[in-house]
């Protein structure tokens, strides 16, 4: 007997969910059903002889160096301040008559810009973009040379104050907020290691409730579980099947009953999913409860010329809880 409470009950559903694809209230639903009706599955791991998958783990390790011990937070800010021309971007204006283009007047701009510019608000601005990892107390501490800075990138017009564009602001911004951090140097490195893994966890393939995504369907299951344990030759067995059907044929005509060959109920051929088995099917059925798109490719592709003529294979990996990959 488990005793559920709030806490295992969601462990154990996320479990259910992850391996099982089903949950506490799905089984609750079923409890108790005595006409509920399951379907047998089966491994053919052995009989296909897959190996595990092979596949590469790339690890990358990070490693941060510092190289300050200190931040330098006010050198660093004396820096900006005197190398502000390096962050201008120079801006040229013509002015000419449309039939006299060649040889416009060319101006230098010293001054453009719209976005009103306030002293408080711009060491708000460059906390914020800081995530708060530098607060505006601490800007405060250098408000001798941010006062500075900030006159340089500014200019006055009609009694207003605006961010003079001329000058690179998210770059100068930018540069601040990294005078507040020790400068550090990112090495990486990285290992391929290999790994293994199996394509089913034989042990978790238990019957389940028949339903209408289950593929192949029962009767195809019980045919190839039936010819995995002897000699497999499609050809052989197909023309063999077209003979016992010629045999029935010929019985029904001698018997005066050729009325009745069109509705001759004796198979003249393999079903595709037989044929292919050796190719596919590394369990049996597959559950496609989770995506009916797959299983119509999956059918698709066993009906292709191209993947019966090649040495190709394909298996469905998508149920949950299956596989180690």
């Amino acid at each position: 007997m488990i005793w559920l409470n709030e806490f295992n009950a969601k462990t154990l559903n996320a479990q259910l969910k992850n391996e099982q694809n089903t949950s506490i209230e799905e089984i609750n639903k079923i409890k108790g059903k005595a006409d509920i009706e399951t379907v047998e599955r089966y491994s053919r791991i052995e009989h296909l002889q897959l190996p595990k998958i092979e596949f590469y783990q790339l690890k990358v390790t990070y490693h941060a160096i510092d190289e300050e011990e200190t931040s330098n937070t006010k050198d660093k800010l004396r820096n900006i301040l005197n190398h502000l021309e390096d962050l201008k971007i120079p801006a040229l204006l013509k002015t000419s008559e449309l039939d006299k283009i060649d040889n416009a007047d060319i101006s230098i701009i010293s001054q453009i810009g719209s976005q009103n510019a306030n002293f408080k608000r711009w060491i708000f601005d460059i906390s914020k973009k800081s995530f708060t990892h530098i607060s505006v107390s601490e800007l405060h501490n250098y408000n001798d040379i941010l006062k500075k800075i900030f006159q340089q990138i500014i200019y006055q017009k009609n009694g207003e104050t605006f961010f003079n564009d001329i000058y690179d602001i998210y770059q100068i911004n930018s540069k601040i907020r990294l005078a507040f951090s020790i400068k550090r140097q990112l090495q990486t490195e990285s290992e391929v290691i290999p790994e293994q893994a199996n394509m089913l966890i034989i042990d978790k393939v238990i019957p389940l409730e028949k339903h209408k995504k289950l593929y192949p369907d029962e009767k195809i299951v019980k045919e190839i579980i039936k010819y995995d344990d002897e000699e497999f030759d499609a050809e052989n067995i197909e023309t063999k099947m077209q003979q016992d059907y010629e045999k029935a044929k010929k019985v029904l005509i001698e018997q005066g009953l050729g009325n009745m060959v069109s509705g001759l109920n004796v198979p003249r051929e393999l079903p595709f999913e037989v044929k292919n088995k050796e190719k596919t099917f590394h369990y049996l059925p597959y559950n496609f409860i989770q995506s009916n798109f797959e299983k119509e490719f999956l059918q698709s592709t066993l009906k292709l010329d191209s993947f019966q003529k090649n040495e190709l294979e394909i298996y469905y990996n998508g149920e949950r809880g299956l596989t180690e990959f």
